[in-house]
C-alpha cells in the first residue's frame, strides 16, 4: 500500500498540472450544459446531441493523432531535443487537419442521412442538421486547439490553455446568445457560435504562442525537413492509436444508436445525463493529460525506476478521486438535474438514475486511463487499441445491444449499469499489462539527416 502513496513534491508537481487540466476541462463542459439549456428553449436537446455525435467522431481520430504525436513531443522536451519537438508538433498540425477536412466533408455531403443512423426522429434529424450545417465548420479550429493543448501539457504550461478555455466560455456564451436568440437562427445559431467561438479560440492559442515563442511552434517548412524515417516511425506507431480512437469513438455512437431505440423522451434524459456527468469527467481528463506527461517525461530521460513510482503514485490518486468523485455524483445528482427545469417529473427521475448509473463508469475511468497514459507514454499502441476499443466492442457494445435488441429490455438505467462490465474487464486487463513492464520505452530517435521527406 506504501507504494501507492507520493512524497509531497509528486503532488505539488502533479497538482500543478491537474488543477489547470481540469478546471479548463471544466468550463468545455460547462459550456456543454449551457448549450443543452439553451437548446431546450427550442425542444432541441436531442438535436444537438445527435448532431454531436459527429464532432465526437472527429475528435476521436483528431484525439488519436495529437495525443499520439504528444508522446514523441513530450520525450523530445524530456531529451531536449528542440528541432525534434517542432517537427513533431508541425506534423501534429497537418495531420489533425486533415482529419477535420475529412468529417467536414462527411458531414456535408451526407447530410441527413448520416444523421439518421443515429435516430429515427425525422424532426429530430433535420433539426440536428440545422446545427451541423453551420456547426461543422468548427472541426477544423477544434482539431488545431487539441494539438496545441497538448503541446501546453508537454510542456507543463498548462495555464495557457485554461486562460483560453475561460475566455473562449464567456465569449461562447455571448455568442450563444445573440445568434440564437437575438438574431432568431434559433438551433443554427448554436452551430454559428460554436464556430465563431472556436476560431477566436484558435487566433488565441497562436497569437499567445508566438509573442511567447513556445519551444514547439516550428515553421511550415519544418514538417518538409522532418527525416523521413522519423515520420514514418511516427505514423507506424500512432496508426494504431488512431484507428483506436477513431473505433472508440464509433462504438460511443453504437451506444447512442442503440439508445435510440427507446424514442425521444429518453434520448433527451439521456443527453441530459451526459452533459452533466462531462463536468466530472474533467477530473479524468486531467489525470490521463498529467500522467501521460509525467510518465513520458521521465521515459524521454530514461529514469525508468521513478517512471514506475510515477505509475503507482497515479494509481493511488485516481482511487482517492474516484470514490470522492462518485459519491459526489450519487448525491447532488437531483440538485444538477434542478437547473434543468424538467417539468415532468418522471423525466427529472430518469435524468438523475441516468447519472447515477453513469457514475459508476466515472468511477472505473480513473484507473483506466493511468493504464492508458502508461501504455501510451510508453509506445504501446497496439496493446491499448486492444485494451481500448476491442474491449468496448466485445463487452461494452455487445451487452446493450444483446440486451436491447435480444432481451427486449426498455430500462436503459439496467442496460448501462449492466453494461459497464466492459470497464471491470478492461481495468484487469490492463493491470496484468502494467506488471509485464513492456510499456519501459524511450521513443526518440537521434534524426538522420540524410532522408527527408
Amino acid at each position: 500500500m506504501r507504494r501507492f502513496i507520493a512524497d509531497r513534491f509528486f503532488y505539488q508537481r502533479t497538482g500543478r498540472l491537474i488543477v489547470p487540466i481540469a478546471i479548463q476541462s471544466f468550463a468545455t463542459s460547462i459550456s456543454g450544459i449551457i448549450d443543452s439549456m439553451m437548446a431546450q428553449s427550442f425542444d432541441g436537446v436531442s438535436a444537438i446531441g445527435t448532431a454531436l455525435q459527429v464532432d465526437g467522431l472527429m475528435q476521436g481520430a483528431s484525439f488519436g493523432i495529437a495525443a499520439g504525436i504528444n508522446v514523441y513531443i513530450v520525450q523530445a522536451y524530456g531529451a531536449k531535443k528542440l528541432t525534434e519537438m517542432r517537427q513533431y508538433f508541425m506534423l501534429s498540425l497537418l495531420c489533425v487537419f486533415l482529419n477535420a477536412l475529412l468529417w467536414i466533408g462527411i458531414s456535408l455531403g451526407f447530410n441527413t442521412r448520416f444523421l439518421s443512423i443515429f435516430i429515427s426522429d425525422q424532426s429530430v434529424i433535420e433539426t440536428a442538421f440545422e446545427y451541423l450545417r453551420y456547426g461543422c465548420f468548427s472541426f477544423i479550429f477544434t482539431a488545431l486547439i487539441m494539438s496545441f493543448v497538448y503541446a501546453y501539457q508537454s510542456v507543463q504550461k498548462t495555464h495557457v490553455p485554461l486562460m483560453v478555455s475561460m475566455i473562449t466560455l464567456v465569449v461562447k456564451i455571448g455568442l450563444n446568445y445573440v445568434c440564437m436568440f437575438m438574431l432568431g437562427f434559433g438551433i443554427a445559431g448554436a452551430g454559428m457560435s460554436m464556430t465563431l467561438s472556436q476560431g477566436f479560440a484558435f487566433l488565441l492559442y497562436l497569437g499567445i504562442s508566438l509573442y511567447t515563442k513556445q519551444p514547439f511552434l516550428g515553421k511550415v517548412k519544418d514538417i518538409f525537413t522532418m527525416p523521413l524515417h522519423i515520420v514514418t516511425t511516427t505514423i507506424k506507431g500512432i496508426a494504431p492509436l488512431v484507428v483506436n480512437e477513431t473505433l472508440f469513438g464509433v462504438g460511443n455512437s453504437m451506444f447512442v444508436i442503440a439508445y435510440g431505440h427507446f424514442g425521444k423522451r429518453v434520448m433527451d434524459c439521456y443527453y441530459i445525463g451526459d452533459r452533466v456527468i462531462q463536468v466530472f469527467y474533467t477530473v479524468v481528463s486531467a489525470i490521463s493529460s498529467s500522467a501521460t506527461s509525467l510518465i513520458g517525461f521521465e521515459l524521454g530521460k530514461k529514469n525508468y525506476d521513478y517512471a514506475q513510482k510515477v505509475v503507482d503514485y497515479f494509481f493511488g490518486l485516481a482511487f482517492v478521486l474516484a470514490f470522492g468523485v462518485a459519491l459526489g455524483v450519487i448525491v447532488f445528482a437531483p440538485n444538477i438535474v434542478a437547473i434543468y427545469h424538467l417539468s415532468n417529473p418522471a423525466d427529472v427521475n430518469l435524468a438523475i438514475a441516468i447519472i447515477r448509473a453513469l457514475s459508476i463508469r466515472v468511477a472505473f475511468r480513473f484507473f483506466n486511463v493511468v493504464i492508458f497514459a502508461t501504455l501510451r507514454a510508453g509506445g504501446e499502441s497496439k496493446y491499448l487499441a486492444f485494451l481500448d476499443s476491442v474491449i468496448m466492442w466485445t463487452v461494452g457494445i455487445a451487452i446493450t445491444f444483446v440486451l436491447i435488441y435480444g432481451f427486449s429490455i426498455n430500462n436503459i438505467v439496467f442496460v448501462i449499469v449492466l453494461a459497464q462490465l466492459e470497464q471491470f474487464v478492461r481495468l484487469v486487463l490492463g493491470f496484468k499489462r502494467i506488471k509485464k513492464k513492456k510499456w519501459l520505452h524511450h521513443l526518440v530517435e537521434s534524426p538522420k539527416q540524410q532522408t527527408c521527406i
